[in-house]
């Protein structure tokens, strides 16, 4: 379940990332980078 969780979250990163979103995108980028290594360390 956390799993599914985190790896929503780094999608939802991801796409906010390749819109545009004001946001610094390589922050963005690496919180979905973050995201995705979380899940598959757990």
């Amino acid at each position: 379940m956390l799993n599914t969780i985190l790896l929503i979250l780094g999608l939802i990163c991801f796409i906010l990332a390749t819109i545009g979103v004001n946001a610094r995108r390589i922050n963005l980028i690496a919180l979905g980078l973050a995201f995705w290594i979380l899940t598959v360390l757990i």
